[in-house]
């Protein structure tokens, strides 16, 4: 669970630090006091891309840090976290949007790409909105939802294993066919020149006499070529 979160520098924050307890924590407020704000501060800072316009100055770094407390059971179910958390049970999530467009992302001291904090960012947390009903008529949704209740990851990455050799062997046997196909071809043009040579009714006498005449041609354009 998250523990605590500080934003710095984004949208009208300047700087704010929110601790969160056990248990159900709810944020209260009018419309305009910065709720929305701490929820895109928490996007931001698991990954998901900010607005340029939402750094309050742009020549100082946008800052978001994400404490969260996490279980051995959670580091089964997500073996990257082992790594990351190097032992600890608390997890440091720093991002932050520098003055020269570029953006450097920490967990527990640790550089990560983008990409890794999105997904790790994707297994801790959930967001939810008005409109997350619409998710049960998607049938994406459906499949994503039983996979998580299913638990199956390992057999999940055992047939993706095996799909992607299967998708190997498919293209390994495409590529055997094709180079068949082509043999064959070449086959049947063979026979077929033979076949043309074998119509020809050449012996020895004529077969010189050509030659002769062969010579002959050829010595007329060198001589054509000389004059």
């Amino acid at each position: 669970m998250i523990t605590q979160l500080t934003i710095k520098n984004f949208g009208l924050i300047d700087t704010v630090s929110v601790e969160f307890a056990k248990g159900l924590n709810i944020l209260t407020g009018e419309t305009g006091a910065g709720k929305s704000i701490l929820i895109d501060g928490l996007r931001f800072g698991l990954g998901e891309k900010l607005n340029a316009a939402s750094v309050r100055d742009e020549k100082l770094p946008c800052i978001v840090e994400i404490v969260l407390d996490i279980t051995p059971e959670l580091i089964r179910e997500y073996p990257p976290l082992e790594e990351l958390s190097a032992g600890e049970n608390s997890l440091i999530i720093n991002r932050a949007y520098l003055p020269d467009g570029k953006t450097r992302v920490k967990v527990n001291g640790l550089a990560v790409t983008i990409n890794q904090l999105k997904k790790l960012g994707d297994y801790l947390v959930d967001f939810h909105g008005p409109h997350d009903h619409q998710m049960l008529l998607s049938s994406g949704a459906h499949r994503a939802i039983l996979d998580r209740l299913c638990g199956f990851e390992a057999d999940k990455k055992e047939y993706s294993e095996i799909f992607e050799r299967y998708l190997s062997f498919k293209k390994e046997r495409r590529g055997l066919q094709d180079l068949a196909e082509t043999r064959q071809r070449d086959v049947e043009l063979l026979e077929h020149e033979i076949k043309e040579l074998s119509l020809v009714p050449l012996d020895e006498a004529q077969y010189n006499e050509l030659i002769e005449k062969q010579t002959k041609l050829n010595n007329a354009e060198k001589l054509y070529e000389a004059a």
